[in-house]
Parts: C-alpha cells; structure tokens; sequence
C-alpha cells in the first residue's frame, strides 16, 4: 500500500526541507515510479519528524536558559519578575514596541505561545 500524495508532494517537501521542490525536482517526481515516490516520500517523513524533534528540542533548551536569565537578574538586582522580564526584552534592539512577545520570543528562540511564569523573588 502507497502512502504518498501527489498532491501534496510539494507540501510535504517543504515541511521537510525548509522550500518547495524545484522545477527539476518536481518534474522527476512526476515520472517515478509508485515504488519510488513511496521511498522518497519515505525519506520525507523521517526528516520532517527529525527536523520537528531538533525544533521542539531547540524550544526546551531556549525556555530553560530563559528562565534562568529572569531568575538570575530578579536575584542579582532585587527586581520583580516584571521587572526582570522587562530589563531583558529591553536588551533587545529589534524590538520597536513594548509588549512584542512573539517577537520576542522568536529572538530568544522560544516558542510563539510561550508566556513567562510569574516568579517569585526568593528571600535572601
């Protein structure tokens, strides 16, 4: 049984790849066997779950150094978690305008949805 779909070919090679096959590509694609488009669709599938899991992997490690970075300021310079949240999106040039978290976030490498826990400064 064949899994593939010439329709979304192109889709799936972006998912995969990071860009759209070419013209070339394409066109080999449309004279190959059933047999080996299921075996390049194949070879798709295990780099899109690859490239998925270094993504999600990348996002873990961003959200724990963050975090660690909010922690570390409230604790050297007394601020609340506001305050520390504010102090490092300051740092950051790109950012025009106050609140840009999905900006934000995409400079720090975090996820789009990611929202800063409220920490509570610990008694020194």
């Amino acid at each position: 049984m064949f899994t593939y779909d010439d329709n979304l070919f192109s889709d799936y090679h972006k998912e995969a790849l990071g860009f759209r096959p070419s013209a070339e590509t394409y066109a080999k694609w449309s004279v190959m066997t059933p047999e080996s488009k299921q075996s390049l669709w194949d070879h798709l599938c295990k780099v899109a779950d690859y490239r998925m899991n270094e993504e999600k992997r990348r996002e873990e490690e961003a959200i724990v150094s963050h975090e660690a970075t909010i922690k570390e300021y409230m604790r050297m310079f007394e601020l609340s978690c506001e305050d520390a949240l504010r102090w490092d999106m300051e740092s950051y040039p790109e950012l025009r305008c106050d609140n840009d978290e999905g900006f934000y976030n995409y400079l720090k490498g975090l996820p789009y949805w990611y929202k800063t826990p409220k920490f509570e400064r610990e008694a020194v």
